[in-house]
């Protein structure tokens, strides 16, 4: 926990702290019995026993990758298997042979929804035209001498 929000937390009485600690083991003991999909994919970044269906990869640079993946919560298989897809940072560093998944998030839009997009997208129409108009105060014909 960051210095900052320890000093705020020193400002509460011990009643009002002691009430926060009962509703954050609430909390815990909630996310323990049910853990939302956020919570599995964080999880799963950090744990190689996990499986993952992994839908897209993309190469950043050198030693840097992101993957979109499905993620099976256990072996067990929970009702809402797979989870995701997430996307997870992936940096390798030969030399040292080591490699660090970082879970980077859900992402705004599916891939079904983005690939849908993308056959149904049509060029673009002319929204305005650019019509050449006489300068005002001269007509066509101003400023001639007329026999």
């Amino acid at each position: 926990m960051r210095r900052h929000e320890l000093d705020k937390l020193r400002r509460h009485s011990i009643q009002q702290l002691e009430t926060l600690v009962k509703a954050a083991q609430e909390v815990i003991s909630q996310k323990k019995a049910a853990p939302d999909e956020l919570d599995i994919a964080r999880e799963h970044a950090c744990e190689p026993d996990l499986t993952a269906e992994v839908v897209e990869t993309r190469k950043q640079g050198a030693g840097h990758t992101r993957e979109l993946r499905r993620i099976y919560c256990s072996a067990q298989r929970c009702p809402r298997c797979p989870h995701g897809p997430y996307w997870y940072s992936i940096r390798e560093n030969k030399r040292r042979r080591t490699r660090a998944v970082r879970f980077s998030g859900a992402p705004v839009f599916s891939r079904e929804l983005i690939e849908r997009i993308q056959q149904q997208a049509r060029p673009p129409i002319a929204v305005f035209e650019i019509v050449a108009r006489p300068r005002q105060g001269k007509t066509p014909g101003d400023g001639e001498n007329k026999d």
